[in-house]
């Protein structure tokens, strides 16, 4: 199974190396600066979470868990700024401001873990019948904040608005784009909930699935745009339609 997920991982980092030099072609606007933001993200989760599957200690598994939180715990607020960019909604900026607050000191927590129990509670080094060595993680009260404040409440807002938009901008090509994206950011969420609940055993699929679905979003989104030169305002009402 771990060299399923090995696999799974270089590929996935793969598209988004692919998306980002996609984004290389854009204008620079805070729309594309946004999208270049959780990408970058996902490219650092995703190469942390592959040194952790091939991590031989406790130590460098554990480096390399704290190099996947360095990349993703500001992913989901960017990705929930750029949809409010994205369907031309105005950002609650104190809410946002007030959630990056949380998200760093989750973040500082998570890297001094080893002095203290909020976060990691206990910290185990297991191996499976095949012979994989794995970080076993039993969490303290730091986690569910972290899912509160750095996942669900991002998650809900975006959803929010993409319902929003879809029924109110009634034009065809933007309808359909704001579903698809409703559809495409569901899937991070249900890979997280398929670990939680240890339905993949001892693998994450979360990082691999966030990285695809946001490659997948900038694809979406960009992909009738590259190569073209007008400025970002003008061309996103033409890439919506």
């Amino acid at each position: 199974m771990e060299i399923i997920f090995i696999i799974m991982e270089v590929l996935g980092i793969c598209v988004i190396l692919f998306t980002l030099r996609l984004l290389l072609k854009g204008d620079g606007s805070s729309e594309q600066r946004l999208m270049g933001y959780f990408i970058t993200g996902a490219l650092i989760q995703n190469a942390g979470y592959l040194l952790e599957l091939t991590s031989t200690t406790l130590e460098a598994a554990l480096t390399a868990t704290k190099m996947q939180y360095l990349g993703s715990i500001f992913v989901p607020l960017c990705y929930c700024w750029f949809i409010f960019l994205y369907c031309y909604e105005k950002p609650p900026l104190k809410v946002f401001g007030f959630l990056a607050v949380i998200d760093l000191c989750l973040l500082v927590l998570i890297f001094v873990a080893g002095s203290h129990p909020f976060y990691y509670r206990e910290l185990g080094w297991l191996v499976t019948e095949s012979g994989h060595h794995y970080l076993d993680i039993t969490y303290g009260p730091g986690y569910p904040a972290f899912l509160i404040f750095g996942c669900a409440i991002p998650y809900i807002l975006s959803v929010r608005v993409l319902v929003r938009a879809s029924y109110t901008r009634r034009e065809r090509g933007a309808s359909r784009k704001y579903k698809t994206m409703l559809i495409l950011s569901v899937l991070p969420v249900l890979a997280l909930i398929s670990y939680s609940v240890k339905l993949t055993y001892v693998y994450d699929p979360t990082p691999v699935v966030m990285g695809v679905v946001l490659s997948m979003v900038v694809i979406l989104i960009w992909g009738r745009c590259w190569g073209q030169k007008p400025h970002y305002s003008t061309l996103k009402s033409s890439c919506i339609l």
